[in-house]
């Protein structure tokens, strides 16, 4: 079940401007428009600042309140899921190089999540 108990089922295309920008727009489905991107801003060797920016025009009627509710819900979602990625790839990487080290694995440890979510709706 969707937010709010509504679904929809969209085709997504997305395009990868390695190493700074991820971009995603929908081509199909029951969403007239979503257009999304992630722009990444190394701060650090090993920090990185992540601006998150959604676009969501449903093509109904949708009250107000459930549009800015539905955009923080999505941008939580969407930044959690890039956090658990990122942890994941991190953890493979350093048990790759251990092995190829000849080391004993090490546990990884996780990244720290900070948001600031704007309503964009």
């Amino acid at each position: 079940m969707g937010i709010f108990g509504m679904t929809t089922k969209n085709t997504m295309a997305y395009k990868y401007e390695r190493p700074h920008k991820m971009r995603w727009h929908v081509t199909q489905g029951g969403i007239k428009e979503l257009v999304g991107a992630y722009d990444f801003h190394q701060i650090s060797p090993d920090r990185t600042r992540v601006v998150y920016q959604l676009y969501v025009e449903p093509g109904f009627p949708f009250p107000e309140i459930l549009k800015k509710a539905t955009s923080r819900a999505v941008a939580s979602a969407a930044l959690n899921d890039l956090k658990k990625w990122t942890e994941r790839q991190r953890a493979e990487r350093i048990a790759a190089e251990d092995r190829a080290a000849g080391r004993a694995p090490k546990t990884a440890q996780g990244t720290a999540a900070v948001r600031h979510l704007v309503p964009l709706c």
